[in-house]
């Protein structure tokens, strides 16, 4: 039987909002430099958790 923390669904939905926000948000709401910044350090994240032996 394959368990699930549920600590795990609750963290994939609020990264999953945060992604949406930062795509659709205006540039009064967040600065686009920003924006940017978080969503590339987030794909890099996952990107590391996807392939944990490749090297940075």
């Amino acid at each position: 039987m394959n368990t699930t923390d549920p600590l795990v669904p609750a963290l994939a939905g609020v990264l999953a909002d945060l992604l949406r926000f930062l795509d659709e948000c205006e540039d009064d709401e967040v600065a686009d430099d920003t924006a940017v910044g978080l969503l590339e350090n987030v794909a890099g994240e996952l990107n590391s958790l996807l392939r944990p032996n490749a090297s940075a």
